[in-house]
């Protein structure tokens, strides 16, 4: 019983110190959804401040687009033209071509012959 007794007081004081901070875990708890609504409120009026500015001065977004995508432009270009003038896609679509016009040869009988 002693033994009982002892285990129980040590749980008591072991759940009143859990509960100390229930009540502050129980707001962080309620108030976090809210922060992160409030985030993303945050976030989209900024974007759209960011939309208007770049509405109002369209052309120097126009001219940094160009000039960020002009190099690798023009890096992808020449490789994209060798794969489809001597590579593998020009091959492939060889290959389709010949199996359609072999399947075209093969099934010609049938509709000739009516």
């Amino acid at each position: 019983e002693r033994i009982e007794e002892a285990m129980e007081e040590a749980g008591r004081h072991v759940v009143h110190g859990f509960e100390r901070y229930l009540n502050a875990l129980g707001t962080i708890a309620a108030t976090t959804p809210l922060l992160g609504l409030l985030g993303t409120v945050i976030g989209m009026i900024k974007v759209f401040a960011a939309m208007d500015h770049a509405l109002d001065h369209r052309d120097v977004y126009i001219r940094k687009l160009r000039r960020a995508l002009g190099a690798p432009r023009a890096l992808l270009k020449p490789i994209g033209k060798r794969l489809y003038r001597r590579g593998p896609l020009t091959f492939l679509q060889c290959q389709t071509a010949r199996a359609l016009e072999a399947e075209a040869q093969a099934v010609q009988p049938y509709f000739n012959s009516s």
